[in-house]
């Protein structure tokens, strides 16, 4: 098992990490294939097995008598539900209150079902739900600057900003109105594109470390906490989470250089990451969504 893997023998009583992030188990794709291997044997009986189990989903599942009292609801159905009873009890509502009050909903509705959204928002503040007029004849062009220069602002550079609400709003020529429900009214699809580049805090600070890394290794110095430190003000705690949940080999890195762009690509995460399983703390969850009003 050591000579597939290393990390076994360091870190064996830690290897499998089976508790789940996001419906999928934690771990590393090379695990996977090992606790495969180990499960069926070989390749064949693992192909077997799959192919016996797409025929199970294939299969049209027999009706219970719950299906007939309480069909099951997806997503939508249920996050429509609370965000219209959020409509119902309250008098003034816009997005920006819906991020602080109902996160997650809100975050599904916005990639999933923001025509929805938008039409319920513009219902409760007293608009035509189809009005030709509503919204500026520059939103279109505005959202295509935000899109465009969202890939900018995710390049790796000296200079990085995090991709959020303020930085890709100062990429338009023209200052949008403050007001969160106005904004939204009138520029509907700027704030869509808004939302789906924003960075979490936990991807802007990866996308730090690594380029540290590259201009350690460019510069010939060590690749090490200690040094990192010195070149990345991401917090130290941080450093070694990125090291370890990574299982970054430092000294191999710091031999062979580091090619940043591949570096970030290889840890296989979105711009949306909400970094390891049991490591978001209060901090990130204030800065992720309490800071959304100052933004």
């Amino acid at each position: 098992m050591t000579k597939v893997d290393p990390a076994y023998e360091v870190r064996n009583n830690q290897w499998l990490r089976l508790q789940p992030s996001r419906g999928r188990m934690d771990m590393p794709l090379a695990r996977h294939f090992i606790v495969a291997l180990y499960l069926f044997g070989s390749a064949e009986s693992f192909d077997v097995a799959l192919r016996y189990e797409l025929n199970l989903h294939a299969a049209p599942k027999p009706l219970s008598v719950r299906d007939f009292k309480e069909p099951s609801r997806g997503k939508k159905s249920q996050y429509r539900q609370k965000i219209r009873a959020i409509l119902t009890l309250r008098k003034k509502v816009n997005l920006e209150y819906l991020w602080t009050a109902a996160y997650r909903p809100t975050k599904w509705m916005v990639e999933n079902d923001s025509d929805w959204l938008m039409e319920q928002l513009r219902a409760k503040n007293n608009e035509k739900l189809v009005a030709q007029g509503a919204s500026d004849p520059r939103d279109e062009e505005f959202a295509a600057i935000i899109q465009e220069g969202a890939q900018e602002l995710y390049q790796l550079t000296k200079d990085q900003k995090r991709v959020n609400k303020n930085n890709l709003l100062q990429l338009l020529p023209f200052r949008l109105p403050r007001d969160p429900s106005m904004f939204s009214l009138r520029f509907p699809l700027v704030a869509q594109q808004v939302e789906l580049s924003r960075e979490s805090i936990w991807h802007f600070h990866l996308r730090r470390v690594v380029w540290s890394l590259s201009e350690l290794s460019r510069t010939g110095l060590s690749l090490t906490i200690g040094n990192l430190k010195l070149v990345c003000t991401v917090p130290e705690n941080r450093l070694k989470v990125f090291a370890g949940f990574f299982e970054w080999d430092l000294e191999a890195l710091g031999r062979n250089g580091v090619n940043p762009e591949a570096l970030l690509k290889s840890t296989g995460v979105s711009t949306s990451w909400v970094g390891p399983v049991g490591f978001a703390g209060l901090w990130d969850i204030w800065h992720d969504r309490g800071i959304r009003a100052i933004q």
